[in-house]
């Protein structure tokens, strides 16, 4: 169903992020990987330690729920670059929202208190959650942009709301 195939992304997206994590602060191969081809564990914790494997799996992620969740239905095309435009606003920005951390947290503690971790993460899912409406209409709109509507299937319209 819908509902599990959306679970089992953002598992494989949780997992994803706890591997590139758990990359970046040792060394060694996890011991269920060495049993693996070299080759593919080099790969994949070279990916994982420089953050190209979290962008692949989040850009693939998106753009299938950007196929799935739509009401609109869109072409590959459209959902890969909707996901491409989120992948690089959400690693683009948290930079940036680290830095901003870095020389406001005084201001930030003496300003909501005990209440300022949930001030911040309240923030922070605001703005993931716009970068992926935004990213969404820019899918959507490159879609209508490139003319390549697809067919109507029952529950998906290929109109947009003006």
């Amino acid at each position: 169903s819908l509902a599990a195939t959306t679970l089992g992304l953002f598992s494989l997206f949780l997992g994803t992020v706890v591997f590139c994590e758990m990359a970046g602060k040792t060394k060694e191969i996890p011991f269920w990987m060495q049993t693996w081809p070299f080759e593919l564990q080099d790969a994949l914790y070279f990916g994982a330690r420089t953050r190209l494997l979290l962008g692949v799996v989040s850009v693939a992620i998106v753009a299938t729920l950007y196929k799935l969740l739509l009401p609109v239905k869109v072409t590959i095309r459209s959902a890969l670059a909707g996901a491409a435009v989120f992948t690089g606003l959400l690693l683009l920005s948290r930079s940036a929202y680290w830095i901003y951390l870095h020389y406001n947290k005084h201001s930030i503690d003496s300003s909501y208190g005990v209440f300022s971790t949930l001030i911040l993460i309240m923030l922070w899912v605001h703005f993931v959650v716009s970068c992926l409406l935004y990213s969404c209409l820019f899918a959507l709109h490159l879609d209508r942009a490139s003319g390549a509507h697809g067919h109507d299937e029952p529950g998906h319209s290929t109109k947009l709301a003006a």
